[in-house]
C-alpha cells in the first residue's frame, strides 16, 4: 500500500510527453501535481454536487396496475384514473331500499272489516249530510285507498330506481360514491311524495270545479217537485256549510273542508233540526263536500283513544270491536297531524336504505388503473447517472484545465503574442487543419513502428467517424426525448383555470374540497307565467261578477254563459295556481338536489351537463302536469262520471214516478260518447213561457260542452282581448256587480291560441334560467390543480446526460478500436493461429498486482487506453492535449453536432407546438360541437349511420342501382327477399340488415354476398318467443351485441341476440312499432303508429318517455296521424314522417310540439306533394330523403325548399336498374352511397355517390 499512496501523492495527470524535448524542472513538475489535486479535488466535489442535485431533483412517473383489489385501489394516490370495465350500472345492483309506513296502514281502520262495520247501507243517503254515518266509509275507504296507492308507488318507484343507470366510467372512490347515492336517493324519496301530492291536489281541484257529482249527498242535491202545469220537475242544487271560522262555503268553487264531523240523533233531518239534535263532535274528524277532501284535512286523533273508538263504533249496528292504534313515540308525525300531511309524504315514517361499496367495485371491474407518481430520484439511479457521466466530467475537466495550465505557463513565462495579420493566421489554420487530418493519431504509443503508426491514424479516423456520427444521433435523440411532466398551481383562481383547462385539456385535475353542493348555490330559474295568470279574469271579483248574473229566484238555460261561465274561469284561476304550485314545488325539489362534482369541470361541460338538467327537469314537469290532466280527462269520461251543470240531464216520469238520466247533445255530438263534443257558449233569453230560449249573443270561440274542463282546452280567449266584445257581454248578462275590468293584451300573446296549448306548456311563456359559473366554482373552491404535460427535461439533466454520453461513447470507441489495433498487430506480427482474442482483452483490464492496480486508477483519471503497463498511452494522450490538437478536434466535433442537432430540434419543436395547437383547436372544437348536442352528454344518431363523405345539396347518384340482396324474384329462398321493409348499415360489419316483412324474418345480408343468412326468426309465421309476425324494422343496439325488431303484427319490440339465435325476449310489449332509432347514448326511439307518438326508451325503460306527438291523432302542431318513420339526428331533435298527414315534422329536443319542413300537400307553394310518405332519412346538412312510394323515388328536400328534387329513381315504377317499385325504407352508408329497399321487387338497391 506504500506505493499506492507515493503513486497518489505523485500523481501528475499532466505530464510532459517522452517524446517531447522540453523537460520539466521542479517547478512545472510542482505546478503539474498542484493542478492534478485541484483536478481531482475538483472531480469529487462535482460528483458531490450532482448527486445532491439528481437526489433532490423530481421524477415524474407514471405506473399501472392490472387487475387492481379494493384494497389496492383504497392505496392509490387521489389523481389515479382506474377506468370500469363497464361504465353503467344499476342502482339495484349495489343499493337496498324499504320504506316503513304509517300504523295507520296495518291498523283496523284501514280493513274491510272496520268498511264493512261503518257502513251504513242505503241509510247512508237519509242521514245529515255532515253526519259521520253519511260519509264515513267513503273516507275511510279514500284513507285505505291512499296506503295501498302509497305502498305501490313506492314499490314502483324503487323498481324503477333500482332500473336506472348510474354513469361511472371511472371507478369512484368510497367517499364520492357514498355522497354520489345517497343524493340520488334522496333525490327519489323527494321527487316520488312530490309528485304524488301534486297530481292528488291537481285531480280534487279538477274533481271540484267540474263539478262531479258525488253519489253521498254531500256537494249536490237533486230535488224535484210536483207542479199541476210540468208535473214533475228535477231541481240540482249545490250544497252550502257554514265553516267552523264562519265562513259560508259553497261546493260549487271549494272544497269546504274545515266543518267538524258529527253525529246526529235524527233520522233523515235537515240542517235546519240538526243544530238541536246534535250528539257528538267527533274529534278530528271533520266533514264537506267530498269524502277524499274531508279526510284529508281530519286527523287521528280518536283513533289513537280507545274511548273514542268505542264511543264512535257505538252509533253503528255492528258487534265488532277494534283496537285503538298505539301512538309511536318515535313517529315523524304527532297525533295531531292532518291525513293530508302524512299523504304528502306517501305515509312514509322511515327508509332503510343499505349501499354496498363493495357490489359496485366488484360490478366496476377496473382492469387496470393508472396514476402519476411524482418522487425523488432514488440512490441506484443517482448512482448510474454519476457512473455514466464521470468519463465526460473528467473529459471536460482535463480540458479546462489543461487551458488553465496553458495560461498559467504562458503568464510565468512572461510570454507575449505576436500580432500576425489575419491571412496568415487563416493560412497557417488552414495548414493546421490540414495536418491534423493526415497525422492526427491519438492512438500512438512509442514505440511504434511505421505500419502500427498507419494502423493507428486508420483507427483514429474511424474513431471520429463513429464518435461524430454517434454523438450527433444521440445528443439529437437526448434533446428531443420529451417526458412527463408535472406541476401543481395551488389555490388557483378561476381564471387561472380556465388558463389552464386551455392549455392542459386532457390532464388538468383540480378536486374540489366541497364535492356536494345544491343545485340552488349556481342556478336561478324564473317561469314567466302567460298574462292570464296575472289578471283580472282569474280573481275573486270577476267570478263574483259572473255569479251575480244569476239571481237565485231566475231559470236559466243550462248552455247559458251565466250558468256556466264562472266554472271555465274557476278551472282557469285553478290551472294557474296549480301549474305555480307544480313549477314551485318541482322547482324547490331541483334547487335542493345535491350536485355532485369531486373536480372542477369545464365551464362549458358545466354549462352543458347544468342544461340538460334544466331542461329534463322542465320537460317532467310539464309532461307530470299534463299526464295527470290526461288521465283526469279519461277517467271522468270512461267512467261517464256526472257533471252537476254540463254532461247530463234528469227528467222523472209524472206517472210512474221513474227518474233517468240522460246524457247531453251539442252540436249532434253525445256526450256519453265523446268528451270533446262542444258549441259555441251563449247568453239567452228564457222565461216560463219560451219553449226554446232565444240566443241573444255568441261569445266566439269560447264552447261549453260535456265537462268545463274539454269546452275550455278547446276554448280560446280571443273575445277576453277585445274589450269591446267583454262590454257586449256586459250588456247582454245584466250582472249586479259593476264592470270594471281590463282586456288581455293581444301584442303579448296571440288570441286565437287555444288554451289547450297554454296548459299544456304549464301556463309558462318563456323561462329564464340563470347557471353561474363563478359561484359554482367558488362553492367547489380546489385547493390546488395538478397537470401532467410532455416536455424536454431541465438544463441540467440535458447538459448531464450529453457529458455522459460523450464519456462514455468516447471511452467506449477508443477501447473497442485500441482492442482492434492491439488486435491487428499481433495478427501481423504472431499470425492468426496464435492470436488470442479473450487473452488480449483480458490483459487490459487484469489487476492481479498493485502496480496494475495503480495503473488501471491512472488509466481512468487521464481517461486513456493502455494495452498494458509498458505502454505509455496516457502520455500519449496528454502531450495531444497540450498540442490542442485533441481539443480542436472534439470542439469541432461538437460544434458541428450541435449545428445538426438544433435546427434539427427547432423544426421538430415548431412541429409538435403546431400538433398541440392542432390538439387545442380540436378539443375545443369537440367542447363547442358537445355544447349543442349534449344536453348529455353526447351525440346522437338514427339506425341510419351519417357518412363521412359531406353530403350537400349538390350531391348526385349514379341512376344505374347496384342489387346487392334479393333481386331474385319473390321467394323464402336464401338469395330472395319478400316484400321487404326496413333495413340496417352495419359498416363495421360490411353487411345490411333486412326486415324481410313476409318472410316472417330478419336476414343478415354481406356486401357483396349472393345470399343471405338469417338471423332472427325464419320459424313461419307466428307469436311465439322465436317467431316473427310481419316484421318491418330492425336496428342495432348500442353495442351491436344484438339486433332490435319491430314485430308489427305481434305488438311487440323484440330484442334478438347476434350471437346466439335462440337468445331472444320481449323488449317492449303491446305497441304497434313501425320504425327505430338507435342514439349514441343506447336509448330506443318507436314510433307508436296506433298511438299517434313517439316514445324514447332508456334501458330497462318499459313505459318511455313522449318525445313528440299526443294520444290523439291530427294536424295541429303539437299532434301526429300515424308516425311511420322516424330518424334522430346528432341535436336530438326527431324527424318524423307523419303518414296520414302527409308531411316531415321535426321536433326539437324538449319541445312540446314540432314543426313542419316539408309539407306534403299540393299548394302555390308547395307544388310538388310527397305523394305517400313512407320513409326518411337526413343528411349533415339538414337536407331530407324521403321515399315516395305512389311516384316511386327518393326525394331530397333543402331545409327552406318549397319542392323537393328527385335523386333517384323514375316516377314509372319498373324492375329495371334504374327504377323502383314502391320504395320503402332508405339509408346511407359511410362512404355516401344510397341504400333503398325497392320492396315489391323483392331487392335492396345501391346507388353509388357520384364523386364526380
Amino acid at each position: 500500500m506504500f506505493s499506492l499512496k507515493t503513486y497518489l501523492r505523485n500523481l501528475n495527470v499532466f505530464p510532459p510527453s517522452s517524446n517531447n524535448e522540453e523537460l520539466e524542472d521542479d517547478s512545472q513538475h510542482q505546478s503539474n501535481i498542484i493542478a492534478t489535486r485541484i483536478f481531482i479535488l475538483t472531480l469529487i466535489l462535482s460528483l458531490f454536487g450532482i448527486s445532491i442535485a439528481l437526489l433532490l431533483m423530481y421524477q415524474t412517473t407514471m405506473i399501472t396496475i392490472n387487475q387492481p383489489t379494493r384494497e389496492q385501489f383504497e392505496l392509490l394516490p387521489k389523481n389515479a384514473k382506474c377506468s370500469c370495465s363497464r361504465i353503467s350500472f344499476s342502482y339495484g345492483k349495489f343499493t337496498s331500499l324499504q320504506a316503513s309506513f304509517h300504523q295507520v296502514c296495518s291498523s283496523d281502520f284501514v280493513t274491510d272489516r272496520w268498511l264493512k262495520a261503518i257502513s251504513s247501507g242505503v241509510d247512508s243517503t237519509y242521514f245529515n249530510n255532515i253526519d259521520f254515518r253519511t260519509y264515513g266509509t267513503a273516507q275511510f275507504q279514500a284513507l285505505a285507498a291512499f296506503c295501498r296507492l302509497s305502498k305501490a308507488g313506492i314499490d314502483q318507484s324503487i323498481t324503477h330506481f333500482y332500473q336506472s343507470t348510474l354513469l361511472s366510467p371511472q371507478v369512484l372512490s368510497e367517499d364520492v360514491f357514498q355522497s354520489q347515492i345517497r343524493v340520488s336517493i334522496n333525490q327519489f324519496q323527494i321527487t316520488a311524495p312530490n309528485t304524488f301530492k301534486s297530481q292528488l291536489r291537481l285531480i280534487n281541484e279538477m274533481t271540484i270545479h267540474n263539478q262531479l257529482i258525488s253519489a253521498l249527498p254531500t256537494n249536490f242535491m237533486y230535488s224535484q217537485y210536483y207542479s199541476s202545469s210540468n208535473g214533475i220537475t228535477q231541481l240540482l242544487y249545490q250544497l252550502w256549510y257554514n265553516q267552523s271560522d264562519g265562513i259560508r262555503c259553497d261546493c260549487r268553487t271549494d272544497f269546504c273542508g274545515n266543518i267538524p264531523s258529527l253525529i246526529v240523533d235524527v233520522f233523515g233531518a235537515s240542517y235546519s233540526t240538526v243544530l238541536g239534535s246534535i250528539r257528538w263532535f267527533i274529534l278530528g274528524i271533520s266533514s264537506g263536500c267530498l269524502p277524499v277532501t274531508s279526510i284529508l284535512v281530519s286527523t287521528l286523533e280518536c283513533f289513537y283513544d280507545q274511548t273514542c273508538v268505542n264511543k264512535l263504533i257505538s252509533y253503528f249496528l255492528t258487534i265488532e270491536s277494534f283496537t285503538a292504534t298505539i301512538y309511536n313515540n318515535r313517529s315523524v308525525y304527532n297525533q295531531n297531524s292532518t291525513i293530508e300531511s302524512i299523504v304528502d309524504n306517501l305515509m312514509i315514517e322511515d327508509w332503510m336504505i343499505n349501499i354496498s361499496y363493495d357490489k359496485y367495485y366488484s360490478e366496476c371491474a377496473p382492469s387496470s388503473c393508472t396514476y402519476i407518481n411524482v418522487s425523488r430520484h432514488n440512490f441506484i439511479y443517482v448512482l448510474i447517472k454519476l457512473i455514466s457521466v464521470l468519463s465526460g466530467l473528467i473529459l471536460v475537466l482535463r480540458f479546462t484545465a489543461l487551458i488553465i495550465i496553458r495560461l498559467m505557463q504562458n503568464i510565468r513565462n512572461g510570454a507575449t503574442r505576436q500580432r500576425i495579420p489575419w491571412r496568415v493566421r487563416l493560412h497557417q489554420f488552414i495548414v493546421f487543419i490540414r495536418k491534423i487530418i493526415i497525422e492526427l493519431n491519438i492512438f500512438e504509443h512509442y514505440p511504434s513502428t511505421d505500419r502500427q503508426i498507419r494502423f493507428q491514424r486508420y483507427g483514429t479516423r474511424l474513431y471520429i467517424f463513429l464518435l461524430f456520427n454517434s454523438l450527433t444521433v444521440l445528443i439529437t435523440l437526448t434533446l428531443l426525448k420529451n417526458s412527463i411532466q408535472s406541476k401543481t398551481v395551488l389555490h388557483p383562481t378561476q381564471s387561472q383555470f380556465i388558463q389552464l383547462q386551455q392549455d392542459y385539456p386532457q390532464t388538468l385535475s383540480c378536486p374540489c374540497t366541497e364535492i356536494s353542493m345544491n343545485y340552488s348555490t349556481f342556478i336561478t330559474i324564473q317561469p314567466h307565467y302567460h298574462q292570464l295568470c296575472s289578471t283580472d279574469l282569474i280573481s275573486d271579483k270577476w267570478i263574483e261578477y259572473i255569479v251575480a248574473s244569476t239571481p237565485d229566484h231566475t231559470a236559466y238555460y243550462a248552455n247559458d254563459y251565466r250558468v256556466t261561465g264562472y266554472s271555465q274561469f274557476q278551472l282557469l284561476t285553478m290551472f294557474c295556481q296549480q301549474a305555480q304550485q307544480a313549477i314551485d314545488d318541482a322547482l324547490h325539489v331541483l334547487l335542493q338536489t345535491t350536485f355532485i362534482s369531486s373536480q372542477v369541470l369545464i365551464q362549458q361541460s358545466f354549462q352543458v351537463q347544468i342544461n340538460s338538467v334544466i331542461e329534463t327537469w322542465k320537460l317532467t314537469t310539464v309532461n307530470t302536469f299534463i299526464r295527470t290532466i290526461e288521465l283526469f280527462r279519461a277517467t271522468v269520461q270512461g267512467n261517464q262520471l256526472a257533471s252537476g251543470v254540463t254532461n247530463n240531464y234528469r227528467t222523472t216520469n209524472s206517472i210512474s214516478g221513474k227518474s233517468t238520466w240522460y246524457a247531453r247533445i251539442y252540436s249532434n255530438c253525445l256526450c256519453a260518447l265523446s268528451a270533446t263534443c262542444h258549441q259555441t257558449i251563449g247568453i239567452y233569453v228564457y222565461n216560463s213561457s219560451s219553449i226554446i230560449p232565444i240566443l241573444l249573443y255568441s261569445i266566439p270561440t269560447f264552447f261549453i260542452g260535456c265537462n268545463p274542463t274539454e269546452a275550455l282546452l278547446l276554448s280560446s280567449l280571443e273575445c277576453f282581448y277585445n274589450l269591446s266584445c267583454m262590454l257586449q257581454i256586459d250588456h247582454y248578462i245584466n250582472s249586479s256587480e259593476s264592470f270594471n275590468f281590463s282586456a288581455l293584451n293581444p301584442d303579448l300573446n296571440p288570441s286565437n291560441e287555444t288554451m289547450e296549448n297554454i296548459v299544456n306548456r304549464l301556463m309558462v311563456d318563456t323561462w329564464s334560467s340563470n347557471i353561474s359559473f363563478p359561484l359554482y366554482y367558488k362553492q367547489c373552491a380546489p385547493l390546488s390543480c395538478t397537470f401532467q404535460y410532455e416536455d424536454r427535461d431541465n438544463l441540467f439533466l440535458i447538459i448531464t446526460s450529453i457529458v455522459g454520453i460523450f464519456g462514455g461513447l468516447s471511452l467506449g470507441l477508443k477501447l473497442v478500436i485500441t482492442i482492434i489495433l492491439q488486435s491487428i498487430d499481433k495478427i501481423l506480427i504472431n499470425g492468426v493461429a496464435h492470436f488470442n482474442l479473450l487473452q488480449s482483452i483480458k490483459s487490459i483490464f487484469s489487476c492481479t498486482t498493485e502496480h496494475q492496480l495503480i495503473h488501471r486508477l491512472h488509466f481512468i483519471l487521464v481517461v486513456s487506453a493502455e494495452v498494458n503497463s509498458n505502454t505509455p498511452g496516457s502520455r500519449t494522450l496528454c502531450e495531444n492535449f497540450r498540442k490542442r490538437k485533441f481539443i480542436w478536434i472534439i470542439s469541432s466535433i461538437i460544434l458541428i453536432a450541435v449545428i445538426i442537432a438544433v435546427p434539427v430540434i427547432i423544426i421538430t419543436g415548431n412541429n409538435k407546438e403546431m400538433e398541440k395547437a392542432s390538439t387545442v383547436t380540436e378539443i375545443l372544437t369537440t367542447t363547442e360541437i358537445t355544447t349543442q348536442i349534449t344536453i348529455s352528454t353526447t351525440t346522437t344518431k338514427s339506425k341510419q349511420i351519417l357518412p363521412p363523405v359531406i353530403i350537400n345539396n349538390n350531391t348526385k347518384w349514379k341512376q344505374t342501382a347496384v342489387t346487392v340482396a334479393g333481386g331474385h324474384g319473390r321467394g323464402s329462398g336464401s338469395g330472395q327477399l319478400c316484400w321487404p321493409e326496413g333495413i340496417y348499415v352495419d359498416d363495421d360489419g360490411q353487411s345490411i340488415y333486412i326486415a324481410d316483412g313476409l318472410n316472417h324474418r330478419i336476414v343478415r345480408w354481406e356486401l357483396d354476398a349472393k345470399n343471405g343468412e338469417i338471423v332472427a326468426g325464419g320459424n313461419e309465421r307466428g307469436h311465439d318467443i322465436d317467431q316473427l309476425d310481419s316484421p318491418v324494422d330492425v336496428v342495432l343496439d348500442k353495442e351491436k351485441k344484438y339486433l332490435i325488431i319491430c314485430d308489427a303484427n305481434n305488438r311487440r319490440v323484440m330484442r334478438w341476440s347476434r350471437q346466439n339465435i335462440d337468445d331472444q325476449e320481449i323488449l317492449i310489449p303491446d305497441i304497434i312499432c313501425y320504425s327505430l332509432a338507435i342514439d349514441n347514448n343506447g336509448d330506443l326511439y318507436i314510433a307508436d303508429s296506433q298511438r299517434n307518438l313517439v316514445r324514447r326508451f332508456q334501458q330497462g325503460d318499459m313505459v318511455g318517455i313522449v318525445v313528440a306527438g299526443r294520444h290523439t291523432p291530427g294536424n295541429q302542431l303539437y299532434q301526429l296521424d300515424r308516425p311511420r318513420s322516424i330518424f334522430v339526428d346528432e341535436y336530438y331533435s326527431v324527424y318524423i314522417a307523419d303518414y296520414f298527414n302527409n308531411r316531415v315534422m321535426k321536433w326539437l329536443k324538449y319541445a312540446t310540439e314540432g314543426s313542419v319542413i316539408a309539407p306534403g300537400h299540393a299548394s302555390n307553394k308547395n307544388p310538388n306533394p310527397f305523394g305517400s310518405l313512407i320513409s326518411l332519412t337526413v343528411d349533415h346538412m339538414g337536407n331530407i330523403y324521403v321515399s315516395n312510394w305512389d311516384n316511386h323515388q327518393i326525394m331530397r328536400w333543402s331545409p327552406g325548399a318549397i319542392e323537393g328534387t328527385p335523386v333517384v329513381g323514375e316516377k314509372q315504377s319498373g324492375s329495371g336498374p334504374i327504377q323502383l317499385m314502391n320504395p320503402q325504407d332508405l339509408s346511407f352508408d359511410r362512404q355516401g352511397n344510397l341504400y333503398v329497399v325497392d320492396k315489391d321487387n323483392h331487392r335492396i338497391q345501391k346507388f353509388i355517390i357520384d364523386l364526380d
